[in-house]
């Protein structure tokens, strides 16, 4: 048996504690490409508490800092991914939203030029490396959504420098440096876990 196949089975027969840990895996990483020591490493660094994509030394408060603590299981955790093509923040878990507008109304085309309906706008809270907990503003709820989408200009209008360079797109706030590193994945795409919560 090779070692695609083994990993693959691992990955199916891992309890749902570990789903986020699939999903990620399999959204950021080439399956083929994976050893055995690698999908190893993967689940010792969930029992260890490790945490990923993040600055380890960066211990100040934030205004956003998006963390998985892997310490305390939560239901509320979710991939996004930080685009530099959509228009705006959208999500596609309603139970995301600590604030939400269901009164507000229009609809968003992509490149593909399929159209969905945005039946909602509100703000979203989410727990920081550091345990705070911040408020991503004006989310559009979109729940034909398939992945949620965090936008780079909206980022950028709230203050936070962008850099994308050599795989890796860096969140920086200008007084306190760097808040998230997301490394690219093999689909050209940059997923980051947020803690939502209530």
């Amino acid at each position: 048996m090779n070692d695609t196949t083994i990993v693959e089975k691992i990955l199916r027969s891992l309890s749902p504690k570990y789903e986020y840990v699939v999903c990620s895996t399999k959204e950021s990483k080439d399956t083929d490409a994976l050893t055995l020591d690698e999908i190893q490493s993967l689940s010792n660094d969930k029992e260890k508490g490790e945490k990923s994509n993040f600055l380890e030394k960066e211990e100040v408060e934030t205004l956003l800092m998006a963390v998985h603590n892997k310490q305390e299981e939560s239901q509320n955790i979710y991939l996004w991914y930080v685009d530099t093509g959509c228009s705006n923040h959208m999500c596609g878990n309603k139970s995301s939203f600590s604030y939400l507008n269901e009164d507000f109304h229009t609809t968003v085309s992509f490149r593909d030029k399929s159209i969905v309906h945005v039946v909602g706008k509100g703000d979203i809270s989410i727990k920081t490396k550091n345990g705070f907990v911040e408020t991503i503003s004006n989310d559009f709820f979109v729940p034909a959504l398939k992945s949620n989408l965090l936008n780079v200009g909206q980022l950028q209008e709230k203050g936070y420098v962008i850099m994308i360079s050599k795989g890796v797109c860096e969140i920086y706030d200008p007084s306190r440096g760097a808040i998230a590193v997301v490394p690219m994945n093999t689909n050209r795409l940059f997923p980051l876990v947020i803690d939502c919560v209530q």
